[in-house]
Order: C-alpha cells, then structure tokens, then sequence
C-alpha cells in the first residue's frame, strides 16, 4: 500500500525526476499525481506527466481524489475498520471512477474480508487505469497465491518487477511463488535478491532455509534459518524449521532445544509439541502434559491446531501405557484432519483404476535403453507408505555410487497425466517426461551414477517407469498388511494427498487398491520388480542385502551392512528410527492395540508375494 504524506511539491519533483533517471516510471508518474491531487495548476507537473506518458507509452492515468481522501482511507485501514474503509472508497469512486489508487486500496479490503475475486476485480480496474501500478500488480499476485493460483500469481509478481525493478515485496512474494511451485533454483535467487535489498528481511531468511532443505543442502538450510532467528528472536517458526532439519540429522538434543525455544515463545505452539512427541519419551510428572490438555479443552483453538494436540496426546498416552486414550486421541486427530482435506476414496479408487486401464495405451510405446554410462540411473523404491523404504534407501545409499533423493514428487508432476490416460500418449510425450524428469535428478544426484527415488506412491506409475526408463531399477517393498495400516493410522501425514490416511477404513480400502494393482503389474510385467519382504529382509540382513546390491547391478561394498552409520539428512517419519540398527519385530506392535481395532482390519487383502518371504 502507497502512503501519501504531507511533502512540498520541490521534493516531490526531485523525486519524480530520480525516479525517471532510474526507470522507474510509475513512482515518477505517481509523484507528480500526487502533486497535481493538491494544485490541479501546477503547470510544471502537468507537462511532465504528459510528457512521461506519451513517452513511455503508458495509458495516462486518470486524476485520483484528493489526498485527504486516500489519507481518511489508511486511516481505517490501519484502525482495521474495514467496513468503513471500504464504504469510504466505494463514496470516492462515484466521483473518481478511474482512480488506480482507490481501486487498489479496495482490493486490500476486500482480500482482508476474504473475498479474492472482488479484490482481484479491483486490482485489475487500478491496473487498468494505470498500466504500470507495481504496487497493484504485486497485490493482486498475493490474492491469487491466497486463492492457491500460483503461476499466475507468478506472472503478476513479474509483472511488478518489470515496472519497478527492486520492489523488495516483489521480489520476495516471486521467490516465495517459486517455492510453492516446487521450483527451489529459482526461489533461491529470488529470495537472495530480497536480501541484497534487505539484508534484515527475516522471512526471507526463512523462506531461503525451507528451499536450502528440499534441495538436501542442510548446513546452508540452518545457516538461513539462525540468521532469521539472530534478526528476530522470537520467530517460532523459524525455530521449528530449524529443529526438523536437526532432527532430520540425527541430532535430537540440538532439535529438542529449538522445539522448546519456539514453546518457550509461544506455549500454545501446538505444532512444536507435535514434532517434540517424537522426540522424547513422556513421564507422568511431565508440566507440558497438563498445558497441552488444557490447549486441547479451550474453545479459540484452531482445527489444525486440535489435530496437532491431539496426535501429541496419542503419543504421549502411548508413552505412559495407555493404549486406550492413544486410540481415541488417535481417531480424533485423525477425523478432522480427514474433514479438513475433504478426503474421498472415490478418488483414488478411480486413480488406481485409470492407472490400470492406460496400460494398453502406454505399452505402445517405449524408449530404447540407452548406451549412455554417464546417465543418471533411478532406483524406484516404492509400495504402501510405512512400509520400510526409508530402512532400504538408507542401505542402498550407504554406496558410495548411490545417492539419496528421498521422496521426490517429480514422477507426478511430470507424468500423472500421461499415467492416468488424462493425456493422449505419444512417444515425445515419452522423451519430454523422461528428460525433465532426469533433468531434476541431476540436480540432487552429487554427480553419483545412480540414485534414489523412494515416494512410496509410485507404484501408481509403474507402467510408465518401465516404457520411459528401461534402465531403472524397482524395488517394491512388502510388509505384513495389519503392520502397515496401523502405522499408517498413527502417524500424521503433512501432504495433502496422503487423505487416506485418515481414517482405518479408507487405509484398508487403499491398501487392498494396491495390492490388487500391485499382483496386475507382476502378471503384466514378469521379473520387471523386484519385490523385497520387509520382515524376512530384517531377519536376514547381510544375505538379503548382498542379493539387493547385486539386483541392482552395482559392485558389493561392506558399509551397506551399517545402514545406522550413514549420517545423510533424512526428512520422513523414520528419520530417528533407520539411525539405530537395524530392528526385528516392529511389525508385530499394532498388536497391542487389538482391543480396540475391532474388526477394522477384517477386510484386508494382504499382498503376498510369490517367494513366500514375507
């Protein structure tokens, strides 16, 4: 938002002056706007406007209100009286229709009020009346990130920076834009610029950490997130960011104590208690207990925030042997979450469907195996979520010809469509997936010939792997039906399409969706997947693991037998657990709730594989 003070007509020439001199021709524009608002005969500012305009081609402004007009405007704004703010706007607009700056200020009332496409008309109408209002650009770029539109947020931001190159809010919304996008490069720069024309932007220190972190460069992720800290003391979320990246290190001592800085800042941070759960082992005599029930009981706490409590209160309850409570904190927990994201098994059961019936389609077409050594080879470790692929990319990268790519979403985004018959296949469709897809690998891949991609979902595109990279590698795991499901339903799932997780009916009826995919693509594909029995490979370790590396074609190296050994940045819900050696019969601890599941797991169709080891 532009504030219009009381300055002399001298200074604000000089300014429109500098501002030609540096290109930037909406702030002159709007100087000697400004002006000519106060003194309509101010003949030096009219032939300058006129003059600006017909020079750099943009359509003239129309004359705004008075400035005592815009002045009573932000000051109910910044009173948060928004009714009458937008009541005084909407009073001015009947005798200024073409006021850019009145627009604008009404496109902020009406994002605050919530109403997106409102704020956005109006964001268009100042733009319209002024063809390069930066600032109105910027705005409506925050509508659309707030109505979930990126890319066209995106495109706005860059509109903005076009008119009025080093708009620090600009260029931090574009890097922010970028991120959301999943294009960390980009973000990156961005939000470095922010920081060139703001060294103390602690956002975008922040901001520049979360990218740093999917990128897999920890060190520089906590560097970012300690310099927003050492700008702003009290920045809990950039506490709690710090303390997931040190978790994800290993380093539970360090991670606990930013978890409970950002508490410490704020003790109703319901989310910090959740990622400190994981990290401690509760005691009765424990004074967050008490604190945390009473956040749970109080009527201004949030959904989101109940669904963290109340995961935070399963573990403890579990912690002090209360099976019971852990089981209903669980459901509750759970069941809002599933109402929060909308969930339906209608449409994944239709995924898993539309996967099945494209295959026809896709085995029309295939790539050659190319002869090319120096290519980046993908390791596809997939199957159910909580299956143990994080134990078995932790093995496999302990090779020093592997690297990690943990879960990467980059199999979805590039070929969902083609996979699921959305698109019509071709084989350039094939090529342009592939590339882009191996394009983003070697970005992560440390110059290692082969590397790692374990989104578990995966299996929803094995068709696909196979006709688009015949020199991968799959690894489906399989692990005992009951275990899965169960750990599924006491885990929270922060991405939005993991709905399924919510509730143990739809968890049994997606796990039997891929079973029964899985068994179509072992008849459709005979010795194409190499299926790996989670149980019987942690009970024989070292002869399982010798037949995994020699699966995947690579030369034996000894350290892959001390998978507790490798220190690489693991950012799951297993990150603590695949630090230990490796442990036999967790499969068997959903059993100690058995009492209260019922017949929920009544219907399971369990996957079995045909080697019989399970």
């Amino acid at each position: 938002m532009k504030s219009f003070k009381k300055i002399s007509v001298s200074t604000l020439l000089r300014k429109a002056k500098n501002y030609q001199k540096i290109g930037s021709t909406p702030d002159a524009i709007l100087c000697y706007e400004t002006i000519l608002s106060h003194y309509p005969n101010n003949q030096k500012a009219k032939i300058c406007l006129d003059r600006l305009n017909r020079s750099s081609g943009i359509k003239t402004p129309a004359l705004n209100p008075p400035n005592q007009n815009i002045l009573q405007i932000e000051t109910y704004l910044n009173k948060k009286e928004y009714e009458k703010a937008k009541q005084e706007c909407l009073r001015v607009l009947e005798d200024y229709p073409d006021a850019f700056l009145i627009w604008n200020l009404l496109g902020i009332i009406y994002k605050v009020n919530g109403q997106l496409d409102k704020a956005i008309e109006a964001y268009d109408l100042a733009i319209k009346n002024n063809s390069g209002f930066a600032e109105a650009y910027n705005n409506k770029g925050n509508a659309l990130l707030t109505s979930n539109q990126p890319a066209k947020a995106a495109r706005e931001f860059t509109t903005a920076l076009k008119w009025k190159p080093g708009f620090i809010d600009a260029t931090y919304n574009l890097g922010l834009t970028f991120q959301l996008l999943g294009d960390h490069q980009r973000a990156i720069f961005f939000l470095k610029k922010t920081l060139v024309y703001k060294p103390d932007h602690a956002k975008a220190y922040n901001n520049l950490g979360a990218s740093f972190s999917f990128l897999g460069r920890p060190d520089e992720a906590i560097d970012a997130f300690s310099k927003a800290i050492g700008i702003l003391p009290s920045y809990k979320e950039a506490y709690v960011n710090k303390g997931n990246i040190l978790r994800n290190q290993g380093k539970v001592s360090d991670a606990k104590a930013a978890f409970n800085k950002a508490i410490s800042i704020d003790t109703g941070y319901a989310e910090a208690y959740r990622y400190l759960s994981g990290l401690k082992v509760y005691q009765n005599n424990d004074p967050q207990i008490k604190l945390i029930k009473s956040l749970l009981d109080q009527e201004k706490t949030s959904v989101p925030e109940r669904i963290d409590l109340c995961f935070t209160l399963a573990k403890i309850s579990e912690d002090l042997g209360n099976f019971k409570d852990t089981f209903m904190y669980l459901k509750k927990g759970n069941l809002n979450r599933k109402r929060i994201l909308g969930y339906d098994i209608a449409f994944d059961s239709e995924k898993f469907s539309k996967a099945q019936k494209t295959t026809g389609h896709l085995d029309r077409f295939c790539i050659t195996r190319p002869v090319n050594k120096n290519l980046t080879i993908p390791i596809f470790i997939l199957g159910m979520p909580r299956s143990g692929s994080t134990l078995i990319e932790q093995i496999i990268t302990c090779h020093s010809d592997v690297a990690a790519g943990g879960e990467l979403d980059l199999l979805r985004k590039f070929g969902n469509n083609i996979a699921l018959g959305l698109e019509k296949p071709n084989k350039d469709k094939f090529v342009q997936i592939r590339n882009n897809y191996l394009k983003e690998l070697r970005k992560i891949a440390s110059g290692k010939p082969l590397i790692t991609d374990k989104m578990p979902t995966n299996f929803l595109y094995i068709s696909l792997i196979l006709k688009i990279f015949p020199e991968a590698k799959i690894v489906h795991i399989c692990r005992n039906a009951e275990a899965v499901c169960w750990s599924i339903f006491r885990n929270y799932f922060a991405d939005a399409n993991y709905g399924f997780t919510c509730e143990l009916s739809d968890i049994v009826d997606y796990y039997n969706l891929y079973a029964k995919l899985m068994k179509f693509w072992e008849l459709r594909y005979p010795n194409k997947i190499y299926n790996l029995g989670y149980d019987y490979f942690t009970n024989n370790q070292a002869s399982e693991t010798k037949r995994l590396v020699e699966y995947l074609e690579i030369d034996w190296q000894e350290q892959c037998l001390f998978p507790e050994r490798n220190r690489r940045e693991i950012n799951t819900i297993s990150s603590l657990q695949v630090r230990k050696k490796v442990y036999q019969g967790s499969s068997s601890e959903w059993k100690k709730f058995k009492p209260w599941l019922g017949d929920a797991f009544a219907q399971l169709r369990a996957f079995k594989l045909d080697n019989g080891l399970q």
